[in-house]
């Protein structure tokens, strides 16, 4: 098991990364979803929708 480790994981401070290494020797790393900063919307009013709330037809 640790030659797995070894192979595919390193060490980013405390943290375990998983990598991997190309044919080119490029390498590439896992991609982490905590590192996606959170972007905001505006919530769209109920009369700006594409379907009409009342017949539910398209404007």
């Amino acid at each position: 098991m640790r030659w797995i480790a070894g192979r595919y994981f390193s060490f980013e401070g405390r943290r375990w990364i998983f990598k991997a290494i190309t044919p080119e020797g490029k390498i590439l790393t896992l991609f982490r979803a905590m590192e996606t900063p959170i972007k905001r919307h505006i919530k769209i009013k109920g009369e700006a929708t594409t379907i009409h709330p009342r017949n539910g037809n398209l404007l």
